[in-house]
């Protein structure tokens, strides 16, 4: 320009006019909008009657800021040139500068398929806020032939614009698909950028361009193009701020650390105050504390200084020293801040972060406090993300929810939707991770973050369905760690045969990955589906590679303990040594050695002093050697040593009591095995000493639970945590004396409400494994059948499921016990352990022909105390209330204590026996199965058992044993305080009836009689005439009906003397009863016998009678 603009002579008017018009383009390019601006007016003064020149003036106007003149010029130069493009465009932009707005039907019709006037309207539905109707017209722009670079930037423009809107979300990638679409076809209308980019001669233009080309594809997540412009653009000598943020974004996208320092250091003047930011983020969080130094220093001397990004990085400079050895001083920084009085929400929030990892708890609460004061002020969309992180960052999810739910963007997935998931978990609102999960685009499963947090989910719910997709995903991502194997093979299990199981496990590698408990569990299963090979194969190398942790130790031995005897490579005498053998060695001095040499399939083990490898030279020297062989071996300073080979035996045996050792004599316990030592005494026999004092130590510690059970109200399932039982194994073992297991209080009110619950069965019913295991201990699963909906919980069925497993496994045989001071053992025999695996089919069965099983995801807004006792009960048991509350169900359960727990969360309850008694008046059941569930509830120490006279009498004709133990513990019931007494005494009264209608003698009544009058007088609530009550019973009792023979008195005299005999006789036995009451209570037993034989049992009274 400088060299053609030297003599314009020869130009005429026109000819020069054009030429400032071209010069005022060039240097409105070149960013002088000055002499851009007087050479359009110039232009425009030579030659009014083009209207390119025409335009130009108004452009020049513009430039010179004087808008109102520009809009009065366009307003005539519309009136002369209604048909110019050129005339139309500028005042068009003229309009848009004094904020006119105009609609795409005012464009002349042959103007709306051109490229600038389709970018023009674009800008005027942008400033208007109608992005959606900009970027339309924006991208019709480019498609058309003649659109040009400034159309492409300012197409570009208009779409990065529109995704910042968007605010925070758009750096976490959370953009509508319509809006990557747009930046997929804005970024790719500048290929090949050689041409339609930095060929262009603008620099400024190219520079701003380039900038937000770059931000696109960071935004499209193409970090690697970004890097690709900001390097292109340092080779043709663009430079801007905006494209060192593009490459710092860039670097730390992907992944490259050690880079992105290295740039950060040579760049950090040049950056801009958003840049600085950035940068000391990274810096931090990759711990260069002295660039985030720089950073702060560099952001304290921009111009013109900026409060907010000095503020931001002093909070980034805290947060990053807060990890360092710093720390003290930092939080003394913090603390004499006064952050209180501030208003920079990033810098309060970091001040609350730093005071809450102290004790300065109140403090940071007033800061948090002062937090939410500040955004409420504000209200601006990335205050609300800043409290969300900050309350995720102090583990206070359920304050964190409301914070990420007002701005994250549904149907789509970030990983700040993973936190907002991760909250959802750790408050216990399932429904609602489920339902956010639901919202996610499909590839979320691909996000291993994700994925995890899915499978936490459907574990927590034990939703199958859910588990089976998400096993198979984490199988084919992860497929080398030991804990996908384990995942896919849990799921497997409940689906596939036992030889696809088997066919899967043989595929399993050995260099797996995973902890020794994983390894454990896999090996395990390896020894269960009949390929003990790979199972030992595998102990074997995870003891070899881990020899000084007891941990691995004890899982070497109860692998081995908890499967069939007949293991593989376990032989304690062997011919010949080979790979995997252990050598028991004498040399010339007559010391022992033991040389254990590492099978062949396992080369790669580290070396010790006993084990060595099979290609080692040291084993090499043994190889082929038998019990007896001399085995010459070169020692230092040309001496040789003779070894004699004494043994040979398994290597893997060798490991295993290797391991045994370690066990025992580790000074560190294992946590989940204990060795005790049953040493042979002076008397030649065994000495249990050391394993009584374990069991009574383990006997003091089950009383102590049981006392917690009686005082707490603790469930059957935390019960269970602390003895670590089964609550199913709880309920077959419940001790006859002590607390009994409570069913229910029993109180007229409560009875009441069961009896009404469970005859409307609009309401669908849930039940519990416990329950369940008890219907089939009572032989009366078929009551269930009164419930026309009856749901359990997958995890309730997966409790029995894995309690069959393990029984069909089970090798124990017996358990031993302690009490009194003495030892006991229980013998588990093939039949035990049979009647074990019957019970537990018998309980699937059931749920099979009974129940629906479903995954317990909750309510949509649980209450907080149902969320709380996710720690005071079992897994099964809260999934149980869950499952129930979402159902809005009754819960059927025999546990009292959980039923007033759910009773506080609004789940109404029935137990065991309030079904029984409508499935008996339903005809489900008959009166003698009822009688012998009630009497089985009685004798197995549940309270409250309610019994009637017929119960009782059935309860009494099982035989002897239960005859003395259920009259002696019916008597306590009768004296207990919460027995209402009427009810009793009339139970006790018509009991003697029904047995006085039996063939018995009188002297069984009145044994009977004895102990349950002893039970009566001692109840605290009985009455002063409960004797005379008595006394009249017994006279109606034995009183004979009037008959003819009464007629006939000698006949009437002997029936009264019979009358009064029989009277007195009863009446005494009462009076003893009443003896009885006033001494101390102590168990007597029961005069009398049980005889089978006949029709019906007999009744002996062994009392001498008068």
């Amino acid at each position: 320009m400088r060299a053609i603009g030297k003599d314009l002579g020869p130009f005429d008017e026109h000819q020069k006019a054009r030429w400032y018009q071209q010069r005022g383009v060039c240097t409105w390019h070149l960013g002088d909008e000055q002499d851009a601006a007087a050479d359009f007016i110039r232009a425009a003064d030579l030659s009014c009657d083009d209207d390119k020149m025409v335009a130009a003036r108004i452009r020049g106007l513009m430039l010179l800021k004087r808008n109102d003149e520009a809009l009065a010029a366009s307003e005539g130069a519309l009136r002369r040139f209604p048909e110019s493009l050129h005339v139309w465009l500028a005042s068009a932009n003229a309009k848009m500068v004094c904020g006119e707005h105009f609609e795409f039907r005012e464009v002349p019709v042959d103007m709306r398929n051109e490229a600038d006037v389709l970018q023009i309207m674009a800008w005027s539905k942008h400033f208007r806020g109608l992005d959606k109707d900009a970027i339309s017209l924006a991208l019709q722009a480019i498609r058309i032939d003649s659109a040009g670079f400034f159309t492409r930037h300012a197409s570009l423009a208009i779409v990065i614009q529109s995704v910042m809107e968007g605010g925070v979300l758009c750096f976490y990638g959370l953009l509508s698909e319509e809006l990557k679409s747009a930046l997929k076809e804005v970024t790719e209308a500048f290929n090949p950028r050689i041409e339609r980019l930095w060929d262009v001669q603008a620099p400024e233009t190219v520079a701003s361009t380039a900038t937000h080309l770059g931000c696109a594809y960071l935004l499209s997540n193409v970090p690697e193009e970004a890097l690709k412009i900001a390097q292109e653009a340092k080779a043709y000598g663009i430079d801007a701020p905006g494209l060192l943020r593009v490459e710092l974004d860039a670097l730390d996208k992907l992944g490259k650390s050690e880079e992105l320092l290295r740039f950060g250091n040579s760049n950090v003047s040049k950056l801009n105050g958003e840049g600085l930011v950035r940068l000391a983020q990274e810096a931090g969080n990759l711990a260069d504390l002295a660039l985030v130094d720089l950073c702060v220093q560099a952001g304290d001397t921009l111009t013109p200084f900026d409060p907010w990004v000095s503020d931001v990085l002093r909070a980034i400079r805290w947060m990053s020293y807060l990890r360092s050895t710093r720390k003290a001083e930092i939080i003394d920084e913090v603390k004499n801040a006064g952050l209180e009085m501030s208003n920079n929400l990033h810098l309060v929030a970091a001040g609350a972060r730093i005071l809450a990892r102290t004790d300065e708890k109140d403090a940071a609460d007033r800061l948090i406090a002062c937090a939410k004061a500040i955004q409420n002020v504000t209200g601006l969309q990335d205050g609300e993300l800043i409290l969300a992180e900050l309350y995720f960052d102090m583990k206070r999810f359920s304050e964190a929810i409301p914070h990420y739910v007002s701005f994250l963007p549904k149907g789509q997935h970030s990983e700040l939707h993973n936190r907002l998931l991760c909250c959802y978990l750790k408050v216990g609102s399932t429904r609602k991770a489920k339902q956010l999960l639901e919202t996610f685009p499909k590839e979320w499963i691909d996000d291993d973050d994700t994925r995890s947090l899915a499978i936490e989910l459907g574990q927590l719910a034990s939703d199958w369905r859910m588990l089976t997709s998400l096993a198979d995903t984490q199988y084919k991502k992860e497929p080398h760690h030991i804990s996908s194997w384990l995942f896919k093979f849990m799921v497997d299990v409940r689906k596939k045969s036992v030889s696809d199981l088997q066919a899967f496990l043989a595929t399993a590698p050995m260099d797996l990955k995973g902890s020794i408990h994983q390894v454990s569990q896999l090996a395990g299963l390896e020894l269960r589906y009949g390929l003990e090979t790979n199972g030992m194969r595998r102990m074997y190398q995870m003891r070899r590679q881990n020899l000084e942790n007891v941990e691995s130790a004890s899982a070497l031995v109860l692998n081995i303990v908890g499967v069939s005897p007949r293991l593989p490579n376990m032989e304690e005498h062997l011919d010949i040594v080979s790979p995997g053998t252990s050598l028991g060695l004498q040399d010339d001095k007559g010391n022992s050695h033991t040389l254990t040499i590492d099978p062949a399939e396992l080369p790669l083990l580290p070396e010790t002093h006993e084990f060595k490898s099979a290609s080692s030279d040291e084993a090499a020297r043994f190889i082929g050697a038998k019990v007896g062989t001399q085995v010459e071996v070169n020692g230092p300073f040309g001496q040789t040593r003779i070894f004699i080979v004494t043994s040979i035996s398994s290597a893997y045996r060798r490991l295993h009591d290797c391991a045994y050792l370690a066990v025992t004599n580790s000074i560190t316990p294992a946590s989940n095995i204990m060795s005790v030592s049953v040493p042979t005494g002076p008397d030649g026999k065994a000495d249990f000493s050391e394993m009584l004092v374990q069991l009574q130590r383990s006997s003091a510690h089950g009383q102590a639970a049981m006392h917690q059970y009686e005082t707490h109200s603790i469930s059957l399932g935390f019960l269970g945590k602390l003895l670590g039982k089964n609550p199913i194994e709880l309920l077959k073992f419940w001790p006859p004396r002590g607390p009994a297991l409570v069913c229910c209080v029993g109180t007229l009110p409560e009875r009441i409400a069961a009896v009404s619950l469970v005859e409307d069965l609009a309401h669908p019913f849930v039940i519990d494994s416990s329950t369940l295991a008890e219907f089939v201990f009572l032989e009366c699963t078929a009551a269930l059948a009164i419930f026309p909906t009856l749901y359990i919980s997958e995890i309730a069925r997966d409790n029995i499921y894995g309690m069959l497993e393990a029984a069909k496994h089970n090798r124990s045989v017996g358990q031993a016990f302690e009490e009194d001071g003495k030892l006991g053992f229980i013998a588990h025999t093939e039949a035990t352990h049979e009647r074990e695996v019957a019970r537990l089919k018998a309980i699937i069965a059931s749920i099979e022909q009974y129940c629906e099983v479903q995954p317990a995801y909750g309510p949509e807004n649980p209450p907080e105390l149902l969320l709380e006792l996710k720690d005071l009960t079992s897994a099964e048991e809260y999934s149980t209330l869950m499952l129930a509350s979402e159902k809005e169900a009754v819960l059927v359960t025999l546990d009292g204590h959980l039923r007033s727990w759910a009773a506080a969360v609004n789940i109404q309850g029935v137990w065991t026996q309030a079904v029984l008694m409508q499935a008996e008046r339903s005809g489900v059941i008959s009166k003698d199965q009822y009688a012998m569930s009630a009497a089985r509830l009685f004798m197995a120490h549940r309270a409250f058992t309610a019994l009637n006279s017929y119960d009782l009498l059935l309860l009494s004709m099982q035989g002897d044993s239960w005859l003395q133990f259920g009259l002696v513990k019916y008597t306590q019931h009768l004296a207990h305080p919460h027995t209402e007494f009427e009810t009793a005494l009339s139970v006790a009264l018509a009991f003697i009836e029904e047995l006085s209608a039996q063939p018995l003698t009188f002297g069984v009544i009145a044994e009977f009689l004895r102990h349950l009058v002893n039970g009566l007088l001692r109840h605290p609530e009985c009455p002063d005439t409960t004797m005379d009550i008595i006394d009249n019973f017994l006279e109606r009792l034995t009183k004979p009906a009037p008959n003819y023979a009464d007629f006939y008195p000698p006949s009437a005299n002997s029936r009264q003397r019979k009358f009064e005999t029989q009277l007195g006789f009863l009446k005494k036995a009462a009076r003893e009863g009443e003896a009885w009451s006033h001494e101390p209570w102590r168990e007597r037993e029961v005069q009398v016998r049980v005889l089978h034989g006949g029709r019906s049992p007999l009744f002996v009274n062994l009392k001498p009678q008068t």
